[in-house]
């Protein structure tokens, strides 16, 4: 078995680039576990990734599957004979199948069995009969057919390219083209056919016919001349990491050039010229020293010349006419107030089951004052936030660019004379926009955030359109977690589930009752993935949750709680302890509770100091529950391990006694109550 270096490469017209990375990732995991499935050895592996190229690199591959063995067993011994020692049909039958003579099979634990030698298989057919599959697997967001043939991909594939090391494995197919070793080059600059002469040298013969075929190569080549080139102009630059992936996957000959801009606007908002060059056209801004937007920015080329004088005027061009709209819709949108735009959101739909734009703006202004004086912020101001907050919709400029929505708002309020409260949370109610974004910076703005969330929240789960999958066209997982992230790490005293009734009352078509119930289970699910992402283990999160608690900061405090609580020496004995309560009082018929506990029916010492220490760290904790000091409160009932452990060697529940039985298990009651109070601890128990 000879071992070389296995290329795989589809060729495609110009891939999505938000696709080329996944799709990659996921044909490199797919080609290697085909090869891990047929023992096929290789020494590792790495994905290939480029506009019009889409492959693998496998190293050190095996050019064959070595033979298997394979135990093929059959009927019992006793019904492969006759009384007279002749081999029964279905003996000779299983015979056949194993290609051998009836004489020839084995007997193991009482039944015919026989030990087929599988013959070695080659490198070439492994993959001739898993690659389409393979294809027809990737993560490929919408599918397409081109021409008249009956196979569907991300793009049209014009060639494929399978070489193990110099030889080319042509038995293999793809969607209709055979395997041989010619690719392609660069569009303009290599449009001749590229004939590679071994598997090794491919990405140097890519790169001679202008093509960066490794994406992390392209990607930091991107980056460091984009840097070169804002250093030697004296300007700052802050790469969007999500738009050099993007430009990385449009581009094959990356070369970083400097354009300009009309310095006049400048007097536009910095976002909106930020969001032309980045959102638009896939553009680098730079900045000034003290932070303020320049008039230049930078362009990656898909190309290296040295006449670059036409692709920067092209550029420029197209920026220009991007500026040029821009600051008419500003100058022609402030002569329109935000006000008076609100009977025109009235013919915006927010969802065709829930109503227009209008309608969820007046849920908001009804919904906003509430949770405003919940959290300590100005009632009227956060009111007359929520009331404009959706007006910008509306407005010339984020019809242009979407992307500026809340944040137009807010500038239109102020130079309007908005007080700056209102304007501020009009321009960041969207806020947290994704995981790691700034929370809303005022009280008001939050209460204006949140009561957005949860209106989005409530009717689209009230019209049965949950995320499913990977499917969320509302972003409702993104909601939750802002929800979720604002009321926690504001530290904001807000109970969930009433909130949920509360939006809910204000809709006036009909939602799902059964909605509320799914809405508070999806809540959980996001505070688990969120934890999860901060190394939080799930048992303490579903601790915490068991106990029905829908407050989230609330939450939050006793997760904070139970992750100081499983540090101390105490906990896995006390876990375990509680699980034998639960599970004892769960079996029970009886259901007794505290108040069934008699004192006088105490009969053995360690159940009497059980019962004394549960009385003394009722009236210790109590106060500190109401504080909401939960982690006091664990530590304080840490203190009752030794009598617990005391209890359980020496005391039985379960007696024949009922009255006995009945006290006893109304004192283990008690003592799970004292530990409900933060979380359910026997969630921690393994």
């Amino acid at each position: 078995m000879t071992s070389q270096n296995l290329l795989i490469e589809c060729i495609t017209e110009e891939l999505p680039p938000g696709q080329i990375v996944p799709l990659s990732e996921a044909l490199c995991s797919a080609v290697t576990a085909l090869l891990e499935r047929h023992q096929i050895p290789f020494s590792g592996a790495r994905p290939i990734g480029a506009p019009r190229h889409l492959g693998v690199l496998v190293e050190n591959c095996g050019s064959e599957q070595p033979p298997q063995q394979q135990l093929l067993k059959g009927p019992a011994i006793k019904a492969a004979k006759t009384p007279d020692g002749q081999w029964t049909p279905a003996a000779k039958g299983f015979a056949q199948k194993c290609g051998c003579s009836p004489d020839e099979l084995q007997e193991i634990a009482g039944k015919l069995a026989f030990n087929k030698t599988q013959p070695s298989q080659s490198l070439s057919a492994v993959l001739q009969a898993g690659l389409t599959t393979i294809f027809d697997g990737l993560p490929v967001t919408k599918r397409m057919r081109w021409s008249d043939l009956p196979y569907t991909f991300a793009r049209p594939v014009h060639g494929l390219v399978v070489l193990h090391g110099s030889t080319v494995l042509s038995e293999v197919s793809l969607y209709g083209h055979q395997a041989s070793n010619q690719t392609i080059g660069h569009r303009f600059w290599h449009p001749a056919p590229v004939t590679l002469e071994n598997a090794t040298s491919y990405e140097e013969a890519l790169l001679e016919a202008g093509v960066i075929v490794n994406f992390k190569k392209r990607r930091n080549e991107i980056e460091k001349s984009l840097k070169n080139k804002a250093k030697s102009l004296n300007l700052l630059l802050n790469i969007d990491q999500k738009l050099l992936d993007e430009v990385t996957n449009l581009v094959e000959w990356p070369q970083v050039l400097a354009a300009t801009f009309d310095a006049k606007f400048l007097s536009l908002p910095a976002e909106v010229p930020i969001i032309a060059m980045q959102a638009h056209q896939r553009y680098f801004p730079l900045f000034k020293d003290d932070s303020s937007l320049s008039n230049q920015f930078l362009v990656v080329s898909n190309s290296r010349t040295s006449d670059v004088k036409n692709i920067i005027d092209g550029n420029e061009r197209v920026v220009r006419a991007r500026l040029h709209d821009a600051d008419f819709f500003f100058k022609v949108d402030q002569k329109t107030s935000l006000e008076s735009r609100l009977t025109t959101l009235d013919r915006v739909v927010f969802q065709h089951k829930l109503g227009s734009m209008g309608e969820k703006t007046r849920r908001l202004a009804q919904l906003t004052p509430i949770i405003a004086k919940q959290i300590g912020a100005d009632p009227d101001l956060a009111q007359r936030a929520a009331s404009l907050c959706k007006a910008d919709l509306v407005t010339q400029m984020v019809g242009e660019f979407p992307e500026l929505q809340g944040f137009m708002g807010g500038q239109y309020a102020s130079l309007a004379g908005e007080n700056a409260v209102v304007a501020e949370a009009i321009e960041s109610h969207y806020k947290p926009a994704f995981a790691k974004d700034v929370l809303p910076p005022s009280l008001e703005a939050c209460a204006v955030s949140l009561a957005d969330k949860v209106d989005t929240l409530v009717g689209i789960f009230g019209i049965g359109m949950k995320p499913t999958g990977n499917k969320d066209p509302f972003a409702l997982r993104r909601q939750m977690l802002g929800l979720l992230r604002i009321c926690v790490e504001n530290q904001l005293d807000i109970d969930f589930e009433t909130l949920i009734e509360k939006a809910f009352s204000l809709y006036e078509v009909s939602l799902a009752d059964a909605s509320k119930a799914e809405l508070l289970t999806f809540a959980k699910q996001r505070f688990l993935a969120w934890y999860s992402d901060q190394g939080v283990g799930p048992q303490v999160v579903n601790s915490v949750l068991a106990t029905g608690v829908s407050e989230p900061y609330d939450i939050g405090r006793r997760i904070e709680a139970i992750q100081a609580f499983i540090q101390l020496p105490q906990a896995p004995a006390l876990s375990a302890a509680n699980k034998r309560v639960s599970n004892l009082l769960q079996k029970s018929a009886e259901g007794e509770n505290v108040s069934a506990i008699q004192p006088e029916h105490l009969v053995e010492a360690p159940e009497k100091a059980l019962f004394e220490s549960i009385v003394a760290l009722q009236k210790t904790t109590a106060p500190l529950v109401t504080e909401k000091n939960y982690t006091q409160v664990l530590k304080s009932l840490a203190e009752i391990e030794p009598m617990v452990d005391e209890f359980f060697e020496q005391v039985m529940v379960m007696v024949d006694d009922a009255q006995l039985r009945s006290n006893r298990l109304g004192l283990l009651n008690s003592l799970r109550a004292l530990f409900l109070q933060v979380a359910d601890i026997s969630e921690l128990s393994v």
